[in-house]
């Protein structure tokens, strides 16, 4: 049975360690008396810079004495909490220490998941609601999900496929969803949460080096590994009835995690119906940057390059949930490379009401390269079969996704669920989940 008043507590200690002035957006703590360590030294380096002549905004000061390797000559002076809690190498850095603000947890706070207990989707419908958002993760041949209301109190889980390090993590604040290789730099990371924020966005770090990583990239931005990038994995935000209802054999990241939490709940009640983000410091987002989306609109990104591996020529562009609402299919290409997004309602916001499961209905959304078995085709090819790698139209018919060829229908996920291609599932691009804010304040960092 749930404890409510076990629950209500949790939450309130919660809220409290991430938040100040919830109304006002203020960056000071709860408690005076740490805000005033935590702040010190960003609040000295805000002021002196702001009194400064010939001061030029942070939009503009961001790509200013920036080397070839991206590091700045010149990123200003951390505070001194910085060092007293970590060993990163603060003279190397790709973005101004004045960006980065505490966000009232403490490092590893908000702490992250390593090597998690999975269970059926069978025994993960008892606590699962239909219209729950969860993380389908497909790489190499494993199906797995991470719900979102576990990864919203820890943020960050270090996984395991096989023998590949990966990593998945969930930021509520900004609502952007990564999933990422942890290795590629010669040695195996492991990742935690630094308790700071950059544009009202978690900084990782990896315990290995102490380097600091910007969630919503991806992108080294403090210490050994600045200007480097991880290789991120598609990622799909859904709803858990598209995993009932089509893969039946995923592994589920479990509850078993080791803390007494109420999983379920929300810390951030009401959090995407208010008019602007929470703990947010850097440009004006009324007068510095183009806000072509509303602040706390739902965005999705698509980026047709290959992140950490070089190949990111691709460009990146981003698409608002509203205009899928609308068209529900939407077929485009970046540099010559096609792809098709889908939406699809039926899935709850997990920052709108007290319950995740209980948030109002927002959808999902993703984007596929509209070529049949990509990679299956090359493995029959191997084996002498007949390959199929047609390219496909997609269109909205009133009531379903279709493709033109064959009549298929298709859902949100990817696979087709019903015609002659169904159980076929298309393969996609990177894509990055934002709020309006977050992706005008990241969009020219990818």
């Amino acid at each position: 049975m749930i404890n409510l008043r076990k629950i209500s507590l949790v939450l309130l200690i919660f809220s409290l360690a991430l938040t100040g002035l919830w109304a006002s957006g203020s960056r000071e703590e709860a408690d005076p008396n740490t805000a005033a360590e935590r702040t010190g030294g960003a609040k000295d380096e805000a002021e002196a810079e702001e009194k400064a002549p010939g001061d030029e905004p942070l939009r503009d000061r961001r790509s200013a004495e920036r080397g070839p390797d991206g590091i700045l000559s010149d990123p200003g002076i951390p505070p001194v909490k910085f060092y007293k809690d970590f060993r990163t190498d603060f003279g190397r850095s790709a973005v101004y220490f004045d960006s980065i603000i505490p966000g009232g947890a403490p490092r590893d706070g908000i702490p992250a998941l390593s090597l998690p207990h999975f269970t059926s989707v069978e025994r993960a419908s008892e606590w699962m609601d239909d219209a729950e958002p969860v993380l389908l993760l497909r790489y190499e041949g494993a199906v797995r999900v991470y719900p979102v209301q576990i990864l919203m109190w820890h943020e960050i889980v270090n996984d395991r496929i096989g023998d590949v390090p990966v990593g998945v993590s969930y930021a509520p604040l900004s609502n952007t969803a990564i999933a990422f290789l942890r290795k590629g730099f010669g040695e195996e990371l492991t990742f935690g949460t630094t308790g700071l924020l950059r544009f009202s966005n978690p900084v990782m770090y990896d315990r290995e080096s102490e380097s600091w990583w910007q969630q919503a990239t991806g992108k080294g931005i403090v210490g050994k590994y600045a200007g480097d990038e991880l290789e991120l994995l598609p990622v799909t935000l859904l709803s858990w009835k598209e995993i009932e209802d089509h893969y039946g054999n995923a592994n589920v990241m479990s509850r078993l995690t080791g803390y007494d939490w109420p999983y379920g709940q929300n810390a951030y009640e009401g959090y995407d119906r208010r008019e602007g983000p929470f703990l947010y410091v850097g440009p004006d987002l009324s007068t510095e940057l183009d806000t072509e989306h509303g602040l706390m609109e739902r965005v999705i990104a698509v980026r047709t390059g290959t992140a950490g591996t070089g190949d990111s020529e691709g460009g990146v562009k981003a698409y608002s949930y509203g205009q899928l609402r609308e068209q529900k299919v939407i077929s485009d290409s970046l540099n010559g490379r096609n792809f098709v997004l889908f939406w699809q309602p039926g899935t709850s916001s997990p920052v709108d009401s007290l319950a995740v499961a209980a948030g109002r209905d927002v959808g999902s959304a993703q984007a596929y390269f509209p070529v049949l078995n990509t990679r299956e085709a090359d493995t029959q090819e191997r084996d002498g079969r007949e390959t199929d790698s047609r390219e496909l139209s997609f269109f909205w018919d009133g009531e379903q996704i279709r493709d033109r060829q064959t009549g298929s229908e298709w859902s949100v996920s990817g696979l087709a669920v019903g015609g002659e291609l169904e159980g076929t599932q298309l393969s996609g691009p990177v894509t990055f989940n934002h709020f309006g804010y977050s992706w005008s304040v990241f969009k020219d960092e990818y």
